[in-house]
């Protein structure tokens, strides 16, 4: 097996390890073979998927907790420009964008 593969692609090596040992000793025919193959290959798309997410919102919350823990500090000490400063910097590692300006806000919030 290689080295440096992810759970899921290790799971999907042993798959087909299985599967062609299957095949090869006359376990399964060539059509069923192909059948199960496809099979796997959509559940290992499903599981890749699965760990993206994760590791995605792993990233985001390692990033935000630290805006929003200056964020609760300071409203808690009554600091606004500190507070609406952490929120800004919230706001961008939520949106990957800087925040809208006080002009661009359409519903009148400070």
């Amino acid at each position: 097996m290689p080295d440096g593969l992810s759970s899921a692609q290790v799971w999907l090596f042993e798959c087909f390890r299985a599967l062609h040992g299957s095949y090869r000793c006359g376990m399964i025919d060539r059509e069923q073979g192909k059948r199960e193959k496809r099979r796997l290959l959509r559940i290992y798309d499903s599981l890749m998927l699965d760990d993206a997410l994760i590791r995605h919102n792993v990233r985001l919350w390692v990033e935000v907790e630290g805006p929003a823990g200056d964020f609760a500090k300071a409203r808690k000490a009554g600091k606004t420009q500190e507070a609406l400063e952490a929120a800004d910097r919230m706001w961008q590692v939520l949106y990957r964008m800087p925040p809208p300006k006080k002009e661009e806000n359409e519903h009148g919030f400070d």
